[in-house]
């Protein structure tokens, strides 16, 4: 069995250096689980290397290097980290055991059957096969198989093998999800989402982390640690307009300890339509080792489009002109986060998103959805234009009871959609007039503020609480 844990603040990030830790005499595994809470890492160890073994504990300004040697002190186990935020617990090669260590695997292999002897081949590839999934759904972060209640979760590692970077690429991926496009204003970003098949307005929640988002905003998925789609409801932890579920987009957070850049590009082409590429980069930069960083990703592409519009030639009307792959989307942005760690139990995470969009038409059929062309009486180019910028930041502070996090948003909106309405205004449900050409401009400003203060308690299971005030407010 591989077990980890993790600290209750997703947000703080590792912490390697100097801290005061107090960490008292008991079992092992329970000394390493409070390490890796206190310190926000991730530990890997087979249960049956710790067996019944126990810790003097560790005490003192201590690194976390020195903390986890304390830790190990007369076992036959030692440590080694995988990266800066994971830690391999294994034993020691090479080396006589004590004889305390041998007393306790004498009296593991009397408690029950002894286990047969693997290869170390036949081990790496147990390791490399036992993935615990981490998640905060619960407002706390713990084991995927720990969290009562349903949920589906997507690795960043499955995101980027599979290239998702938006909503309808994942979503297809998740039982009793569904979306559909024109039943909320029709922006460019005009969508509706269910699950459960609990449909209506402010029915299923959308967070970006910590920060609540409306429904018809679409942001780029990029730099993400995993998506989490809860099954609702779930008014309990994330407010009444989640009765049919959540879907929780979580970002990698600034890191503390290392400056790291990585760029990416791709190009694409639809089967009977246009072209397309993306561009983003990732950057981080500690400001002040283990204190301040700032991660920063800017993108740009266009999805190619796939709507063909066919209208009467203006100088021979028995003539069609078609103008091909309509519908597509030039987008580009930038997100950037900041982690202040102010102190031990102190965090705070500014994040700013802006996101502009703008599209040769709308990747909508007439009538049914299979059809790709749209047939037209007059010449009129259709658009749409989508400008947002999402301000927010979250503050955790941990006490020795929870944690207790304060999370506000900000939300300033401009949208304009420009569409034919020439057969509409001709119509008997319009105004009944001659057919000449329209087209009909809709313009939408949009300001909106959130604030939630939440605690999520550290006590066990069976007495868990979480406490949430949520105040939306649109501007």
């Amino acid at each position: 069995v591989s077990l980890s844990a993790r600290a209750a603040d997703p947000a703080a990030g590792p912490f390697l250096g100097r801290m005061q830790t107090d960490i008292p005499a008991l079992a092992l595994a329970e000394a390493l689980r409070m390490f890796a809470q206190a310190r926000d890492i991730q530990i890997i160890y087979l249960s049956e290397d710790l067996g019944s073994l126990r810790t003097n504990g560790a005490s003192g300004d201590l690194s976390a290097e020195e903390a986890l040697k304390i830790l190990l002190e007369g076992t036959r186990l030692e440590f080694k980290f995988l990266d800066k935020k994971t830690v391999e617990i294994e034993p020691r090669s090479g080396r006589g055991l004590d004889d305390g260590t041998l007393a306790a695997q004498a009296a593991t292999r009397s408690a029950g059957p002894e286990t047969p002897s693997r290869s170390p081949a036949q081990e790496g590839t147990e390791k490399d096969s036992l993935q615990e999934s981490l998640v905060t759904a619960a407002r706390r972060t713990e084991s995927e198989l720990d969290v009562p209640m349903s949920l589906a979760v997507i690795s960043g590692h499955t995101l980027d093998e599979q290239e998702v970077n938006i909503f309808n690429e994942f979503a297809t991926q998740i039982p009793n999800l569904t979306f559909n496009y024109g039943e909320t204003g029709g922006d460019i970003n005009d969508r509706a989402i269910a699950i459960r098949g609990v449909q209506g307005a402010d029915t299923t929640g959308i967070y970006m982390d910590d920060l609540p988002m409306p429904i018809t905003l679409d942001p780029r998925l990029l730099d993400l640690q995993r998506i989490e789609v809860l099954r609702g409801p779930q008014g309990t932890l994330y407010g009444a307009r989640s009765m049919g579920g959540t879907v929780r987009e979580i970002t990698v957070p600034p890191d503390l300890t290392e400056s790291t850049a990585s760029v990416y590009t791709s190009g694409l082409s639809v089967d009977g339509g246009g072209d397309g590429y993306q561009l983003n980069g990732t950057f981080n930069v500690p400001l002040m080792l283990d204190r301040v960083a700032l991660r920063i990703t800017p993108f740009a592409g266009e999805d190619p489009g796939y709507i063909n519009r066919v209208f009467p030639n203006p100088a021979e009307s028995n003539r069609l002109v078609e103008v091909k792959n309509t519908a597509a989307m030039r987008y580009q942005g930038i997100i950037a986060s900041l982690l202040w760690k102010a102190t031990d139990n102190l965090a705070v995470r500014p994040t700013i998103m802006y996101q502009s969009s703008q599209a040769n038409g709308f990747p909508l059929g007439d009538y049914t959805a299979s059809n790709l062309t749209n047939i037209r009486r007059f010449d009129l180019p259709e658009s749409g234009l989508d400008r947002w910028l999402y301000a927010g930041g979250t503050i955790n502070y941990s006490t020795p009871y929870g944690v207790i996090t304060s999370a506000t948003s900000l939300l300033n909106r401009h949208s304009l959609d420009v569409e034919d309405v020439s057969e509409y205004t001709a119509s008997s449900a319009a105004f009944n007039t001659p057919l000449f050409p329209t087209t009909e401009p809709s313009t939408r400003l949009a300001h909106s503020a959130t604030e939630e203060i939440r605690f999520a308690s550290a006590w066990h299971r069976s007495e868990e609480h979480t406490s949430e005030l949520q105040s939306p407010c649109n501007l």
